[in-house]
């Protein structure tokens, strides 16, 4: 992807955070999800591998971004 991100997830699941890591581990995105269901970020850094955090109530998880 470019930097332009559009995420939607299930009702029985909603986010409530997502954040961004770089390679080296340092938070470059954080976002408090308003809208339960569905979310668009636009992440304007350097192309290279970066790490989404989804924050749900039951956990979290984690998915590599490559940004192009």
């Amino acid at each position: 992807s470019k930097g332009t991100f559009s995420l939607k997830w299930r009702q029985n699941n909603p986010v409530t955070a997502i954040e961004i890591i770089d390679i080296h581990g340092r938070r470059i995105y954080h976002h408090i999800v308003r809208q339960q269901y569905l979310c668009t970020l636009q992440i304007d850094q350097e192309p290279g591998v970066y790490f989404m955090v989804i924050k749900t109530p039951s956990g979290m998880s984690t998915k590599k971004l490559l940004l192009q």
